[in-house]
């Protein structure tokens, strides 16, 4: 039977419900500045980069200028949201922080997300000083579904590959953790992905279900 002695965390959508105000907020932007983006198109962003991103939006604004203003924009909405308190740490997100710590298993955040936003909404939840090590976007070259954010995580933890599991929520979020061969759980974000092409360690709706799997995994 697998030993989990540490765990990984993708951040946005995964421990913080981040993901959707995001998306949201660029749909509102399209919309607004007529840029023929569908919100079907923008939920495939999940877990991408930030350069990833404003690649794709570059393309259909030419003009790479307006692509940072139209981010800059989205940033300004996520923010105001954040601030009102309209953005909230998943359900069980403590607690599932908590159980670790009782059975005194360390646990890093891996995010897509560049260190400056992510250190940001961190502070806000003051959960940053939790965990052992944060990895963020703008550490590696290639994002996910690049294994690299994955890779360097595991070589910072000094364990082995089958004694950590991950949790995600995206589809490029898990497609890193499988070219990286870590074993990952997928926790449902509020619209469930095609998982027929992933391998998955197991699914969760939510991290009371993950505490329960992990209990089964930790000695």
């Amino acid at each position: 039977m697998k030993t989990i002695k540490m765990v990984f965390f993708d951040m946005d959508g995964t421990l913080i419900d981040s993901e959707y105000t995001y998306i949201y907020a660029w749909h509102e932007l399209f919309k607004e500045y007529n840029i023929p983006i569908e919100l079907v198109d923008i939920l495939k962003w999940r877990g991408k980069s930030i350069h990833s991103i404003n690649e794709t939006i570059n393309t259909f604004t030419n003009d790479m200028d307006a692509t940072l203003n139209l981010r800059r924009l989205r940033d300004e909405i996520f923010y105001k949201k954040l601030i009102n308190n309209q953005v909230e740490l998943k359900p069980n997100a403590l607690e599932i922080l908590d159980f670790l710590d009782s059975k005194e298993i360390p646990y890093a955040i891996v995010t897509s997300t560049y260190k400056e936003k992510a250190r940001c909404l961190l502070t806000h939840f003051n959960i940053m000083h939790r965990f052992k090590f944060i990895v963020y976007g703008d550490d590696v070259k290639d994002s996910k579904p690049a294994p690299d954010i994955y890779l360097k995580s595991l070589a910072i933890s000094g364990y082995k590959k089958e004694e950590i599991v991950i949790f995600e929520d995206s589809e490029n979020g898990i497609r890193a953790a499988n070219n990286a061969g870590i074993d990952v759980i997928y926790v449902i974000d509020r619209e469930k992905i095609d998982t027929s092409e992933l391998r998955l360690t197991t699914i969760v709706n939510d991290f009371n279900e993950g505490i329960h799997y992990l209990s089964r995994y930790i000695i």
